[in-house]
């Protein structure tokens, strides 16, 4: 039975993620410092789910699992639908399960969905922790 007090999984690595960035005064005002920053703990994130051992993950709460509209990079618009379909699928896997689990299944894709879910990641990473004030 799901939890409701629990965070989802993605909230969960999303606050684990902002809890190893520099300060807000570190950045001063470079997005692209932070994007950078972000990407960097999402390789980190990776490599901890890589090494560490599976572990069950709570169902999401439907509250967080709305996939944003903008949730594809912009230089997917001229590849094929399948690739798009390819990258909102993870995107929606990261949502409702984490994070871990999305990352492990990227790596089995295709290079080009791999980097456009990892783009993905950290548009909306970027764009979460800045409304949250993180940023």
């Amino acid at each position: 039975m799901e939890n409701p007090l629990e965070p989802n999984p993605f909230e969960r690595d999303m606050k684990r993620i902002a809890e190893t960035l520099p300060s807000k005064e570190a950045f001063a005002s470079n997005p692209e410092a932070q994007k950078e920053a972000i990407r960097a703990a999402i390789k980190a994130e990776a490599l901890r789910t890589e090494t560490s051992p599976s572990t069950p993950t709570p169902a999401a709460s439907g509250d967080s699992s709305t996939l944003l509209d903008d949730a594809l990079p912009s230089y997917l618009s001229t590849e094929p639908a399948a690739v798009q379909e390819a990258v909102l699928k993870l995107v929606q896997i990261a949502r409702a399960k984490g994070l871990g689990k999305a990352l492990a299944l990227a790596k089995k894709a295709p290079s080009l969905v791999m980097d456009a879910f990892h783009d993905s990641l950290v548009d909306h990473l970027y764009a979460e922790l800045k409304s949250r004030g993180r940023l």
